[in-house]
């Protein structure tokens, strides 16, 4: 088992976690309520974003097969988005405001290829994954005024920005014997490491304050799920020999997450940090999990044909190639404090979608499906991309393009 775990660790790692999006138009002049806006990517190929009032603006115009538009990634301020252009002779990530002016360049390599955008707290710095003969590490100015500086190299590769902006949390090489845990300091770029065992796990993650880390600690053959500060470390699980997936509510008072084995997944999981109160919630064995932007519910990604297998190996693997023969997803909606759960309308995920889906729990910390005001999904589907009030079900096509993200 543990060797099929640090295989699917080692893929998530490899695999591309590149996917194409876009965006468009919003008022300069924001009003009072923020409006929900979407970043989609058209049919074409090209970067759109759209509001609640439907106003759109094309940010490129010029996709086509040998210009290509990928990990459209908007910035936590909501004033500007990051992404990849590839073309033939060079690679390039583009940064650009929400206001109409041109994009700017960050980043231009040819043989280096950058394939995942993750934007600082403060919205003035890019950490991005590249592959060229190995997977490597970066920061970059999202300003352009430096060159991108090489955090370290290795494979598979997670990390977590610290609420400051200070410091990259990293977990490099997957789990025990091989991998590793270690923070790296943007001012010094010093990489220090922590003595704790890796586990089975991807992404780590950082408490509200910066003081404390969260991450999967291994004793032997057994993963816990641990907060780890100055004063030691907290249990935020029990001992298990399967590994974890997990994902810190917005506020980072609570920790959801799954555990997975070779051909088993549990249901969801929430801890309170501060308390140790924990929730069971196993009506649904989730694919992949979001919470919303107020943190009141998490959005749980479930498959109509509830595959076997763990998120990221069996489990994706089965839905991702039975698409072209009908499988659906559906999104349920958990109320943290009711348990109470809603089942939203089922729909065929779309490739760009499924791409996401193995290492959601990276991905949750740069980008959402949520809507601003945490009342919509994002159907990523086969015949566009639909937004759906988690109330009411209703629905509107915002794109017949592959792939939305929301800004927040």
């Amino acid at each position: 088992m543990r060797r099929r775990i640090r295989w699917l660790l080692l893929i998530g790692g490899v695999v591309g976690l590149g996917l194409a999006v876009g965006i468009g138009w919003w008022q300069r002049d924001q009003p009072a309520v923020k409006l929900n806006r979407t970043l989609v990517q058209d049919q074409a190929g090209n970067i759109q974003l759209i509001d609640s009032h439907n106003q759109s603006l094309t940010l490129t115009n010029d996709a086509s097969s040998i210009v290509q538009y990928i990990q459209v990634t908007p910035a936590p301020d909501g004033q500007h988005v990051a992404y990849i252009q590839l073309t033939p002779t060079v690679i390039e990530i583009r940064v650009q405001a929400f206001d109409g002016s041109p994009a700017r360049t960050v980043f231009s390599d040819f043989n280096l290829r950058p394939f995942y955008l993750y934007w600082s707290p403060n919205s003035q710095m890019l950490a991005f994954l590249a592959s060229g003969t190995t997977m490597e590490l970066y920061v970059v100015p999202a300003d352009g005024s430096e060159v991108a500086h090489k955090v370290r190299d290795g494979q598979p590769s997670y990390f977590a920005w610290k609420p400051d902006s200070s410091a990259l949390l990293l977990h490099t090489g997957g789990g025990t014997p091989v991998g590793n845990t270690a923070v790296h300091s943007v001012q010094s770029k010093d990489l220090t490491f922590f003595k704790e065992t890796a586990g089975d796990f991807q992404a780590p993650a950082w408490n509200a304050d910066g003081s404390a880390r969260v991450v999967v600690v291994a004793d032997g053959e057994i993963n816990q799920l641990m907060k780890i500060d100055q004063a030691g470390q907290q249990a935020l699980s029990e001992p298990t020999s399967d590994g974890f997936m997990f994902v810190l509510s917005p506020d980072r008072a609570k920790v959801a997450y799954q555990t997975f084995g070779l051909q088993t997944r549990s249901g969801l999981m929430i801890q309170t940090i501060a308390t140790g109160k924990s929730q069971s919630f196993e009506t649904a064995r989730p694919l992949a999990f979001f919470w919303s932007p107020d943190g009141h519910s998490v959005a749980l990604l479930v498959a109509d044909a509830r595959p076997r297998g763990p998120s990221g190996d069996a489990g994706i693997i089965k839905v991702s190639r039975q698409t072209q023969t009908g499988v659906q997803v559906h999104w349920e909606v958990l109320n943290v404090e009711s348990g109470q759960v809603k089942r939203l309308k089922s729909f065929a995920p779309s490739g760009p979608f499924l791409n996401v889906l193995p290492y959601f729990d990276q991905y949750a910390a740069s980008l959402t499906f949520w809507s601003s005001d945490s009342q919509y999904l994002l159907n990523n589907s086969s015949d566009g991309v639909w937004q759906i009030h988690v109330e009411t079900g209703a629905e509107q096509q915002l794109t017949t393009g592959a792939f939305g993200v929301a800004v927040p």
